[in-house]
This record gives structure tokens, sequence and C-alpha cells, in this order.
């Protein structure tokens, strides 16, 4: 029996064979309870199209990095930032940012919160873009993207509550048996 596997089987006798499953049972209840409140409030976060705040102008910078794509417009005090997560075009985006002359045209929900550090939020999401009267990412596209993201929510929630319970079984047995 390696380092590890007498590690594991010392907690779980400090654990007790009945409070384990206790404490994984309340674990998987608590992990749904999480996952059907932050799907509430997730249907509920994602804007009205109503509510979107548009900026026009040239794009007088555009930083790309490694999955975003960061840019200020001239006529705008924001940086909006591009995730390829709100509708997968990045190249297309790119191209029309590239665009000499281009007037672009973004559509984003306004956030100027602030995070646990104090933080003031630095970047604007692009919910929509066009350069002139091209369409280059809708607010459509951006919204079916979320949603079809946010769908793989539960399947992956009940894929780690499925492990713990495999974890859970695998120390009651070290437990009850004292081997592997």
């Amino acid at each position: 029996m390696n380092r590890i596997e007498r590690y594991l089987l010392n907690e779980a006798k400090k654990l007790g064979k009945g409070k384990l499953w206790l404490g994984i049972v309340a674990s998987a209840f608590l992990g749904i309870v999480m996952l059907l409140v932050d799907g509430a409030k997730s249907n509920k976060a994602w804007p009205e199209e109503q509510e979107l705040d548009i900026a026009t102008g040239s794009v007088t910078q555009i930083q790309e990095q490694r999955k975003d794509v960061l840019f200020n417009l001239s006529n705008s005090p924001y940086t909006f930032q591009y995730m390829p997560l709100y509708g997968r075009k990045r190249q297309a985006i790119e191209d029309a940012l590239r665009q000499p002359n281009g007037v672009i045209t973004v559509r984003f929900q306004l956030d100027t919160s602030i995070n646990e550090l104090g933080i003031q939020r630095k970047y604007q999401t692009v919910l929509a873009l066009s350069n002139g009267q091209q369409e280059v990412l809708s607010y459509a596209d951006s919204q079916a993207t979320f949603a079809s993201d946010r769908n793989l929510l539960p399947w992956l929630v009940g894929l780690a509550l499925f492990g713990l319970v495999v974890f859970a079984y695998q120390l009651r047995l070290l437990n009850r048996n004292g081997t592997r």
C-alpha cells in the first residue's frame, strides 16, 4: 500500500463508516441546489437586446490575447473584449477590426462592477458587432452560443457527482477492508 492509499485509509477511518455516506449525500444535495440556483440566476443574467448599450467609432487599438481580442474605439472610453465563448467568430471579428477606415458598432452590456478584490471591471464584453452595414457577430448568435454552453453544465455536474460517489465507494472499501 503506497503513502497516498494509507493517507486515504486513515482519513476514511477518521470519518467513520456512517458519517462518510452522510457527508457524500450532503455534498451531492448541496451541489444540486447550487446548480439550480446558478441556473436560475444565469437565465436572468443575460441582457435583453433592448438593454444593450451601443458604441460606434473607428478602431484605435487592437490587442490580441491568447483567447480574447481587446480593442478600443475612437468615440468610446471603454476597452472592449471579444470572447470566443460568445459567438466563436474570432477570425471574422479580427478581420472586421483591421479593415482600414471601418466604422465599428459594438453592442454591449455596460458593466462597471467591482470584484471581490476591489478592482473595477476593465473590459466591456462584446455581444454584437458590425462593420458599417455588415453584421459580423449578431446578438442572437451570442445568446445561442451562451445558452448551448450553459446546457453542458448539468452534464458536467452529473459527471462530478458520479465521480464523488465512486470516490466515496472506494473510501468505504478501504475503510472496511483496511487494504485495497
